[in-house]
């Protein structure tokens, strides 16, 4: 048996200090927010695609949240396909792009301000969504995540750029 040596009097006030809401929505307001995940996935009537991003909150009381984000990319009614679009081209002037990157690993780790709002819906429990994207101000920027890239087997240190040989 290992024992747990943990100084409890910390332990009390790093408890009650934590925010802790569970699955609770954030209130709405404008938070900065950095993009952990971003893949593309099928819909469930199987009639198009949409970006599914999970975002974490970056700063402030609420730091450390996550809110889910869907944009719809692809689907059989162009209303749809055509507010996608707007949001996509919003998102991507707030984190810095162009353009939709052909890869969605391009939004891992990007950041921007984020409106969020909070949804009810008859059936449901009330939950976040995001309906504005909007670029940091340099002095709110927030740093990007570090990617981990794939080694290659073969020549381990051919994207180390820190050998100075």
């Amino acid at each position: 048996m290992a024992r747990l040596s943990v100084d409890r009097e910390k332990y009390r006030a790093a408890s009650e200090s934590r925010v802790n809401q569970g699955y609770a929505p954030i209130p709405e307001g404008v938070y900065p927010a950095a993009i952990e995940e971003a893949e593309v996935r099928r819909n469930k009537a199987g009639t198009g695609e949409y970006l599914k991003m999970k975002w974490r909150v970056a700063d402030g009381q609420h730091r450390g949240r996550v809110i889910w984000d869907n944009i719809t990319v692809s689907h059989q009614h162009e209303k749809s396909v055509s507010m996608g679009l707007v949001f996509l081209a919003k998102l991507c002037d707030a984190v810095g792009l162009a353009e939709p990157p052909d890869d969605t690993d391009m939004f891992h780790g990007r950041s921007c301000a984020i409106r969020v709002v909070v949804r009810e819906q008859e059936g449901y429990p009330p939950d976040n969504r995001i309906r504005g994207y909007f670029p940091l101000e340099a002095s709110q920027r927030v740093p990007e995540v570090e990617m981990s890239r794939p080694v290659d087997k073969e020549n381990p240190y051919a994207k180390d750029d820190d050998i100075p040989f």
